[in-house]
């Protein structure tokens, strides 16, 4: 699932000590709604479902519909933060996530909203998309966000920024997930202002990221380290066909980040690789899940591993060839459990 330029930056986690979002005062007007979705702290991910609530540092948010998820960043690879190490995937598990969350206005008055967005990974070639809407008395602002794969790679944060006029003592906030499912619109750092004595409303200022830490070695959702996103040791090895020999030409060979398809003379390597935690599961879920294995274009990759140690005292591997035919017949693995010889 991505265009990532560099798999180290794909992993880095951003500095939880970095100065919170700040917008320009200037002309009056002040900030009313700062968030990045920094707290709750999850170790990995949180699911808040339909009628459920969660208190962030400065703001409770509601959850009008479905499920949406808060992913750590430095662990979810299929997300990356634009502030800090938190986001919110609206699409949830399972979504389409709503949520929303209320701040004071002054009717009459004019705002600026800023946030940004990217999308989960995990979805593949569907273009992410979500809804923004700003309700008082009635509807004063709405726009559709929409983050497509064939024009930006998955971690390209955009930012929208809209006004509106306040009518109301209350304003809400809302944001809705349009995809089904459990991959959307990421969504992070945002911020209102507005409101100045002058009636008028100063943009924010860009929100700036937070300054880049080193890399960290994410941990797995079943508590096992990953070393720079490398495939875990227990499925490295050289696998074949159930029912064939060790020394048969067919063979796949796992290694910690690369992937190597043999049949006799026909080689085919893959160094760009690409796990997934929660898409065996359609989702983010506390139970332990098996590992979905392919190259860096996830939904487009021609192959798909999947390593799963979920039954007792045994570890399973599957390959998918699917995606590409003329592959599949090259390396002819079966589509059942392969057996693992070295």
């Amino acid at each position: 699932m991505n265009h990532r330029f560099n798999r180290a930056s794909a992993l880095v986690a951003f500095a939880c000590a970095a100065a919170p979002l700040v917008a320009a005062q200037a002309g009056g007007a002040r900030l009313v709604l700062s968030e990045s979705f920094e707290a709750p702290q999850t170790a990995n991910y949180t699911v808040v479902r339909a009628g459920q609530s969660f208190r962030t540092r400065n703001h409770v948010w509601k959850v009008e519909q479905a499920s949406i998820d808060i992913a750590n960043a430095a662990v979810r690879r299929e997300v990356t933060a634009f502030d800090g190490r938190q986001v919110i995937d609206l699409a949830g598990s399972p979504g389409p996530g709503v949520m929303s969350t209320r701040f004071a206005t002054a009717a009459g008055q004019t705002y600026t909203l800023v946030l940004h967005y990217a999308r989960n990974n995990g979805i593949g070639r569907t273009p992410a998309v979500a809804r923004v809407e700003v309700v008082g008395n009635g509807v004063l602002l709405q726009q559709e966000l929409r983050h497509d794969p064939a024009r930006l790679p998955f971690n390209s944060y955009r930012e929208y920024r809209g006004t509106f006029r306040a009518d109301a003592t209350m304003t809400t906030l809302r944001f809705t997930s349009l995809n089904a499912g459990n991959f959307g619109i990421v969504l992070d750092a945002l911020a209102v202002s507005g409101g100045g004595p002058d009636g008028g409303s100063a943009a924010p200022a860009p929100l700036a990221r937070a300054p880049v830490a080193a890399p960290v070695a994410p941990a797995s959702p079943g508590g096992s380290t990953m070393t720079g996103g490398s495939v875990e040791e227990r499925y490295r090895g050289t696998w074949v066909a159930n029912g064939a020999a060790c020394d048969s030409p067919v063979k796949l060979v796992i290694e910690a980040n690369k992937v190597s398809f043999i049949n006799g003379s026909q080689r085919a390597d893959f160094t760009k690789l690409e796990q997934c935690f929660s898409c065996a599961a359609g989702g983010m879920t506390t139970e332990r899940q098996p590992v979905w294995l392919t190259t860096d274009k996830m939904g487009d990759s021609p192959w798909q591993l999947t390593l799963d140690d979920t039954r007792k005292g045994r570890v399973v591997v599957t390959a998918e060839i699917s995606n590409d035919k003329k592959m599949a017949a090259r390396f002819p693995l079966g589509s059942g459990a392969l057996k693992k010889c070295s």
